[in-house]
């Protein structure tokens, strides 16, 4: 339901493409099965029209990104629509609700209407302003943090630019200008430390490396399995807590500096050999998106865990991207696997209270976690469990500074 006289369709239509996965087919995230598909349907043939074609924007748009995989999106007809019952209506506001979400946002922009609308279709041109996008555009797990309460469109402007969301906070560019240095080359980079090769020790049965690979794990870990350079682990004992958590800091601490919301790019070479670029942007010219779901999986981080559990090191530190401060140390108060399993089922390195530096990590009232620098980490999305903080691990793959 929605008034044609407030917000367009294709607003709607932005809002879907960029809230999920569309390529996943008849699931997303973890929920599988036909219910959780994606699907767009119409009610005339103008909507028709603009699902189509941007539809094929949009995976154009992916492609252009390298996200392979076409978009499984049904499109048709809309069907008789029913009602759910109340106890359905508006359910993550009601008291006991379960705050959930496995929405997988691809952190990729729905072209501009004029570059894919039909020109006789021009009448439906978007209405909600940049402002709206800035502070409202989906993110991952989005639904949990969304507003219960309406949002009130009036409040900003037409013509209103992306800027920081505090209305006494000087305006952020958060569009990477030209100045910004491409990743170093192999030439012009430190040349990283060698790897000591490590001793095979006695075979494990459980731990973190049973938990991956059942059985195996009574295998010595293959040659390929190395030490990745970075800091010594961080003495067991957690630090005192703040005796509020999590520690809440002003929306000023994103406001503009030299480098988008920080004072510097990210670091030459980082942990674990996350990408340099994605890093950058994910950091410093980004207050919403989170890089893919999983994209920890595809680095050295979990060859690092399994190296400090087989090592005896109680737990790994984990430093800001831009300045190398200590900003998590994981895991405290459980053990390899739980932190693992864990961050496996959310998709992001997920930690708890007692696992945050709280020196330098605030959340800010929307459930933005950043470092007191100006670094985006990611969100709070609390659980049964208590606090959980999604991070970035591109935001926190930094080497400890000197």
């Amino acid at each position: 339901m929605y008034d044609p006289q407030k917000i367009s369709f294709t607003d709607l239509l932005r809002w879907f493409w960029q809230s999920h996965d569309p390529t996943q087919g008849m699931g997303q995230g973890n929920d599988r099965g036909t219910q959780y598909r994606s699907a767009a349907y119409y009610f005339d043939d103008e909507q028709r029209e603009l699902v189509e074609a941007s539809k094929a924007a949009y995976a154009a748009a992916l492609s252009a990104q390298g996200i392979s995989g076409p978009l499984t999106t049904e499109v048709g007809a809309a069907p008789t629509f029913y009602y759910a019952e109340d106890y359905h209506q508006q359910y993550l506001a009601k008291p006991g609700a379960r705050p959930y979400c496995s929405a997988q946002p691809l952190e990729v922009d729905l072209p501009p209407f004029a570059a894919w609308a039909p020109a006789a279709l021009a009448h439906h041109a978007p209405t909600l302003s940049r402002g709206f996008w800035a502070k409202h555009a989906p993110s991952p797990h989005c639904v949990i943090r969304s507003p219960n309460a309406p949002i009130a469109l009036d409040s900003f402007a037409p013509d209103e630019a992306t800027s920081a969301t505090s209305a006494d906070a000087a305006p952020v560019d958060l569009t990477e200008p030209d100045s910004v240095p491409n990743k170093p080359t192999t030439d012009d980079a430190p040349p990283a430390p060698a790897a000591a090769p490590a001793a095979a020790p006695a075979a494990k049965t459980g731990g973190f490396l049973g938990f991956l690979f059942g059985r195996r794990a009574s295998r010595a870990p293959p040659p390929s399995v190395v030490a990745v350079a970075g800091p010594p682990a961080t003495p067991a004992e957690p630090p005192a807590m703040p005796d509020e958590l999590p520690v809440v800091g002003p929306e000023s601490l994103m406001a503009a500096k030299a480098h988008g919301t920080s004072a510097t790019p990210v670091q030459d070479e980082l942990r674990w050999g996350c990408d340099w670029k994605t890093a950058d942007r994910i950091c410093n010219f980004n207050r919403h998106y989170a890089e893919h779901a999983g994209y920890f999986r595809s680095t050295d981080f979990m060859r690092d865990l399994f190296r400090a559990e087989r090592d005896g090191e109680a737990n790994v530190d984990f430093f800001d991207s831009n300045t190398g401060a200590l900003l998590f140390t994981a895991p405290r108060g459980r053990g390899y696997q739980s932190f693992w399993k864990e961050s496996v089922g959310h998709g992001w390195p997920s930690f708890r209270d007692a696992e945050v530096n709280w020196e330098r990590v605030r959340c800010l009232p929307n459930g933005e976690c950043v470092s007191v620098d100006g670094t985006h980490l990611g969100h709070n999305l609390p659980d049964s469990k208590g606090n959980r903080y999604c991070i970035n691990l591109v935001s926190v793959a930094g080497r400890q500074a000197a």
